[in-house]
C-alpha cells in the first residue's frame, strides 16, 4: 500500500503459503494448448500457449497465444488473518509455513527468535481441506528489564539497529559510499495497563555543518501510545576525508540514542 511516495504496508509471503502446487497451473495449460490443437489450425512449435499460423487468405498473420495470469491481492486473501493498523507510518507483514522457519540454521534463527512470533493456521493452497500453520506477525519483547515497579524498555531490537561503520580514530582518505545513505525506523509502542511513562528519552535533531548528514530522533506520547521516529540521513556520496570525524560523531550520536531506555512505573 502506498501513501503518496511512501510505502504503508510491504507484505512478504512465501509462494508456498500463497500459491497452489506448479502441477495445477501446468494442468490448465495443458488443457488449453490441447484443446487448440485438436481444431484444423495450423500449429507451430512454441513456448507460449500457442502458435496459428497463417490465419488469413494471403498466408501472411500469424497469431501468438499468451497466457496471462492474475492472482487476487493478498491482502484479500488473507483479511481475516492481517492486522493492520491503517494510522502507522510503515507496518511490515511477513508469513512463512512453520517448517520453513524451523530449517533455518540457528545463526539465522537467533535473532528473529528473540521475537514473540505468532502461530497463525491458513488453508493449504493444494487443498482447501487441509490446515497449515505459519510463522506470522513478529512482536518483540526483548530487552525489557523488570525492577521492582518498573520496566526498562529498549524498543530498538538487539543487534538489529543501525551501526557506526566508522571505527578508527582517524582516516586517511575520503569516504565513497555506493549510494545515498537512509536508515529510518519507525517504532509505536503501546503502553500496557497499570502502567505510566515514567521517563522516555528526550528528541534531538543533528545537523552536519556542511549538510553532508542529519539525524532525527522523535518520542512522542499520546494517551497510552509513545511512538519513535529515528531517522539517519547522509546526503552525499563521496566524503571529503576532513569530514570524516563528523561523520564518525554523527552515528555515534545515533547509537546513543538507540541505547536509551523507555521506563514505564507501575501505577498500582
Amino acid at each position: 500500500f502506498m501513501d503518496g511516495f511512501d510505502i504503508k504496508l510491504l507484505i512478504l509471503i512465501y509462494g508456498d503459503c500463497y500459491a497452489a502446487n506448479p502441477n495445477i497451473y501446468k494442468r490448465v495449460k495443458e488443457a488449453v494448448v490441447n484443446g487448440l490443437k485438436s481444431s484444423n489450425l495450423e500449429f507451430s512449435e512454441t513456448n507460449e500457449l500457442g502458435r496459428v499460423n497463417r490465419v488469413d487468405p494471403l498466408g501472411i498473420t500469424n497469431l501468438r497465444i499468451r497466457g496471462m495470469w492474475t492472482i487476487q491481492n493478498p491482502w484479500k486473501v488473507y483479511e481475516d488473518v492481517f492486522n493492520y493498523n491503517k494510522d502507522s507510518k510503515f507496518s511490515l507483514i511477513a508469513m512463512m509455513r512453520k517448517e520453513k522457519f524451523d530449517s533455518f540454521p540457528e545463526e539465522d534463527k537467533t535473532p528473529i527468535s528473540k521475537l514473540n512470533i505468532f502461530d497463525v493456521k491458513i488453508q493449504n493452497p493444494d487443498n482447501l481441506n487441509e490446515e497449515i500453520i505459519v510463522e506470522f506477525a513478529f512482536e518483540t519483547a526483548d530487552d525489557i528489564i523488570n525492577a521492582n515497579n518498573y520496566k526498562y524498555i529498549n524498543p530498538f531490537l538487539k543487534n538489529e539497529g543501525i551501526s557506526n561503520p566508522f571505527s578508527a580514530k582517524e582516516r586517511y582518505s575520503d569516504i565513497n559510499f555506493a549510494c545515498l545513505q537512509e536508515h529510518q525506523y519507525f517504532i509505536e509502542l503501546e503502553i500496557p495497563e497499570n502502567y505510566s511513562i515514567y521517563d522516555i528519552p528526550e528528541s534531538m535533531v543533528k545537523i552536519l555543518p556542511d549538510k553532508g548528514g542529519q539525524l532525527l530522533f522523535n518520542v512522542t506520547s499520546i494517551n497510552n501510545k509513545i511512538t519513535i521516529l529515528h531517522k539517519l540521513r547522509i546526503t552525499n556520496v563521496n566524503i571529503p576525508v576532513d569530514q570524516y570525524l563528523g561523520q564518525k560523531k554523527l552515528y555515534e550520536c545515533s547509537a546513543d540514542k538507540q541505547a536509551q531506555m523507555i521506563i514505564l512505573e507501575k501505577t498500582n
